[in-house]
């Protein structure tokens, strides 16, 4: 992402205390990214590449816990 890093969107948008449901996609797979972004507040989180299954569910269990399964 051009001129920002993803976390600090992620921490700009929960600043302006903003609700929206939101899914990390990124390559950082290090422990310490994880727990950062679990930090901003981010809905969950999905590690590049990944199988198009793995995105799927990953929204899936986001609109399962905000009470919108389908």
């Amino acid at each position: 992402m051009p001129n920002m890093l993803g976390i600090d969107a992620v921490r700009g948008i929960r600043s302006l205390g903003r609700k929206m449901l939101i899914i990390m996609v990124t390559t950082e797979a290090g422990k310490s990214r994880v727990i950062d972004a679990l930090k901003a507040r981010v809905s969950n989180y999905a590690i590049k590449p990944f199988e198009p299954a793995t995105i799927g569910s990953k929204i899936q269990e986001v609109l399962n816990k905000a009470g919108g399964s389908s």
